[in-house]
């Protein structure tokens, strides 16, 4: 390390009362020390106790104005068992930035989480319980990246790559009036933030975690291969259309797209039917004319349905 560091120890305690989906946590001690091992010993001697949730150790230069920085931060769990450690330094300042600091990616064997484990997301005052999609980007990614960006003269260091150093999470439940449950449900969070789960998961929570891991994921394959949008250019309607074929939908249907992540599901067939979606932003007029539309695009629809490689929907849909 480049500057002299004294060791920042902050312990974090939990409400008894703590159930999930989320609960809440505080800073209830801290302590300096003047080297890392010093900070460690008072860790393992620690008495454990029932509210205790996890230590943080953070490495602050002297004289810096660090607020919640550090150069560097690593994470114990309630019984001082290591959990993860930060791979590079948080300042900006470029100054103080060496190229060494910079987020080099992080290994899979660096790596205590994989896709599809639970865990928990520790803020400063609360803890919410959320499931891995994908880790952070690996020495390969970051290099792939830098030589990109090299290619096309962009800038490549420092913030950019530290916040790179993050899990894809993600928590709540599939929300069918939602267009896009990857919108409504993702986040990136630094690896520091990620814990393994301290409380026993309800099994029905675990499975309503997993549903959603994997409605995502389907719902991300489909749009790269099996999404076509049509404008108001193309339909003559207020908002955007999304039609998919059978490949990922078990019966014909159009995704009318509405303001905040929404959608009116509406059915295609001889007579149309509304089968899930709010009203908040459209109107009974504006309903009756997506369902005309339908009708006058029905049998183009059910082509495309049947086969979206035949290019009917390209060629021959009519506006209403």
């Amino acid at each position: 390390m480049k500057e002299d560091m004294i060791y920042r120890l902050r312990i974090k305690r939990r409400s008894l009362a703590a159930t999930y989906p989320t609960f809440h946590i505080c800073d209830a001690e801290l302590f300096y020390y003047p080297t890392k091992e010093a900070a460690e010993e008072k860790i393992l001697r620690f008495e454990w106790e029932p509210d205790l949730y996890c230590f943080i150790l953070e490495a602050c230069p002297y004289g810096r104005d660090v607020d919640y920085k550090s150069y560097r931060r690593w994470i114990y769990d309630d019984e001082g068992s290591f959990i993860s450690e930060t791979l590079c330094s948080e300042f900006e300042d470029p100054k103080t930035h060496e190229q060494e600091e910079y987020f080099p990616g992080r290994r899979p064997d660096q790596c205590r989480f994989k896709p599809g484990d639970c865990v928990e997301v520790a803020f400063d005052y609360t803890v919410k319980l959320g499931i891995v999609m994908e880790c952070p980007p690996t020495p390969e990614d970051v290099a792939d990246k830098g030589s990109r960006c090299s290619r096309f003269d962009k800038p490549f260091g420092g913030k950019a790559e530290f916040e790179e150093d993050t899990y894809l999470i993600l928590s709540g439940k599939v929300d069918l009036h939602k267009y896009s449950q990857f919108v409504e449900t993702h986040e990136f969070y630094y690896t520091t933030n990620i814990l393994p789960p301290s409380l026993p998961i309800p099994p029905e929570l675990k499975q309503q975690l997993k549903h959603l891991l994997i409605t995502v994921h389907d719902e991300i394959e489909y749009a790269n291969f099996d999404e076509c949008r049509l404008g108001s250019q193309d339909t003559g309607l207020e908002k955007d259309i999304i039609v998919r074929s059978k490949m990922s939908t078990p019966k014909p249907v159009i995704y009318y797209l509405t303001p905040l992540n929404g959608a009116l599901i509406v059915s295609v067939e001889k007579e149309p039917k509304r089968i899930r979606g709010y009203m908040d932003f459209v109107t009974a007029e504006e309903l009756a004319r997506v369902k005309e539309w339908i009708k006058l695009n029905y049998d183009v629809l059910m082509s495309n349905w049947n086969d979206p490689d035949s290019g009917a929907l390209c060629r021959n849909v009519k506006r209403v």
